[in-house]
């Protein structure tokens, strides 16, 4: 629909990622098995498949996300750059396990952590029986890749 628009639109492409919301109780050491309505995508060694809002954590706003090429998650610390615990878990088919999590606090208004997955394939997601599929208008945005720099017409 997006290149039937305009005959100035050569093609649009779109890049997916699927959300699991989860409730942790602060301050406690917890474990957590999040299961998505997808397979979720191999790990790579230049983007990560996994990854979270922000979070406070020994007093430094973190995230959560997997370490590059592997299916090994950890916490990473945003104020200095660095990761603050190195494996809290780890992800495989359509289910990241989280292990001894503890979260001292939440970042901003949400009292959840959204952890956001790459699916295995964007173009075809089919959800299970019981999965409902909501549209996260907070996430989402669009822009233009200019691929011949310099042409006007």
């Amino acid at each position: 629909m997006i290149d039937e628009v305009s005959s100035a639109i050569l093609s649009s492409r779109s890049e997916t990622f699927l959300q699991r919301r989860f409730s942790p109780t602060l301050t406690a050491i917890r474990d957590y098995t999040l299961r998505y309505a997808a397979a979720l995508a191999v790990p790579d060694d230049v983007n990560h498949i996994i990854t979270s809002n922000q979070f406070v954590l020994q007093n430094k706003n973190c995230i959560l996300r997997n370490k590059l090429n592997t299916n090994k998650l950890e916490v990473f610390n945003t104020e200095d750059t660095e990761v603050l615990v190195d494996n809290v878990g780890s992800y495989n088919g359509d289910t990241v396990s989280i292990v001894g999590l503890q979260i001292d606090n939440f970042v901003g208004s949400d009292t959840f952590i959204k952890l956001s997955a790459k699916p295995a394939n964007q173009s075809a997601i089919t959800p299970f029986r019981q999965d409902i599929l909501e549209f996260d208008q907070s996430n989402t945005f669009s822009r233009i890749v200019d691929v011949a720099p310099g042409v006007t017409n």
